[in-house]
């Protein structure tokens, strides 16, 4: 290239934490449980930036910084057992990650520390001689100064991390597993998930969120949920405006999954074993970025293996992953230039040799 920006930035962490936990028997049957911790992060920002001119590096551009946070978090959480096979349990966590850099935006100031308040309340079970095991919970998170990846905001090629102000997930988690009979399982489970931005560029708010048009695009409504206008033929490239997303689905969190999948043992001789294994996936889609506009359409996943076992230690197994040869993407990305994808694997077969010690 001509002209551009070269980047020789790094990041060294250290990090520190003291916790205990404690618990309780209130009755025979209740027990009460209870945790602090207490995290030391310090991140140090080192290296810079070049100016590329006629293909050589120009005036470099110093980036040495440091942050450092301490913070306390702490757990509590109370465990009823209704039954021998059944109980019940509600918890509260309070999270902390740290504040930290971009390395491919090393200019840009540090993204301030993400919390988290987790509530969490479910049933446990093992039911008819343990041959069905019946998990299930309901949970509710509060996550402030949410630290989000964006493309689009930095400058070309580059990324930079950002603060949403606040979001906001519910959600449903159900998993079982069976033993009908003898030598087969079945297992599986779904998540149900509402996880928005509560608020992420409201009137007022600290946190603008970054929202991509194609070229040729202006910037005419800054802080709405569409703050720009694309004004002609698609040119190339995006341009990026900043405006709300509040409500919005937040990225890589779709709003439902579900998996199915069996596994059956024959016996062979005295110590061996056939296994065939089958499982399948469902994700319902989802964003890769705040503003949504590139998107994981819902998919399914078929993954599968027979294994042949000498005896508990040593077997041999032939495995197929996204069998059906699924087309779905690993990444999106936005940038000045456009989108950058990155596809999943296709279908992939091979055998394992395996030994357990």
């Amino acid at each position: 290239m001509n002209g551009g920006t070269f980047i020789d930035a790094t990041l060294d962490t250290d990090s520190y934490a003291l916790f205990g936990e404690l618990s309780y028997k209130i009755t025979p049957t209740t027990q009460v449980i209870g945790g602090v911790r207490y995290t030391k992060d310090t991140r140090n920002l080192g290296g810079g930036q070049y100016v590329v001119v006629n293909n050589a590096l120009g005036p470099f551009t110093p980036t040495e910084d440091r942050i450092s946070y301490g913070k306390f978090t702490w757990r509590a959480a109370i465990r009823q057992e209704l039954t021998d096979d059944v109980s019940l349990y509600a918890s509260y966590n309070r999270g902390f990650k740290a504040g930290t850099y971009s390395l491919q935006s090393p200019t840009n100031p540090a993204v301030q520390p993400q919390f988290i308040n987790a509530f969490e309340a479910g049933v446990k079970s093992e039911l008819f001689g343990r041959r069905l095991r019946l998990n299930a919970s309901v949970f509710h998170y509060d996550i402030s100064n949410y630290q989000i990846r964006s493309a689009a905001a930095g400058a070309l090629g580059a990324a930079v991390l950002l603060n949403a102000a606040s979001v906001k997930v519910d959600g449903l988690d159900v998993e079982f597993d069976a033993a009908p009979v003898d030598n087969l399982r079945i297992f599986g489970g779904f998540t149900w998930l509402d996880s928005r931005f509560s608020n992420f560029g409201k009137p007022g708010s600290e946190y603008l969120a970054p929202v991509i048009y194609p070229n040729p695009a202006v910037c005419d409504a800054p802080g709405t949920a569409d703050p720009g206008t694309v004004t002609g033929p698609y040119t190339g490239g995006f341009t990026t405006c900043f405006g709300n997303v509040s409500g919005f689905q937040t990225p890589g969190a779709p709003d439902f999954t579900a998996s199915l999948g069996a596994s059956y043992s024959i016996p062979v001789n005295e110590t061996g074993s056939l296994r065939f294994n089958l499982l399948g996936n469902y994700n319902s889609g989802f964003p890769f970025e705040a503003d949504g506009v590139l998107r994981q359409k819902k998919y399914g996943l078929l993954n599968g293996s027979v294994a042949y076992w000498l005896n508990e230690r040593w077997g041999v197994e032939i495995w197929g992953k996204n069998i059906t040869g699924t087309k779905y993407f690993q990444q999106k990305i936005s940038t000045g230039l456009g989108a950058t994808t990155n596809r999943a694997a296709p279908a992939t077969y091979g055998v394992t040799v395996k030994f357990d010690y």
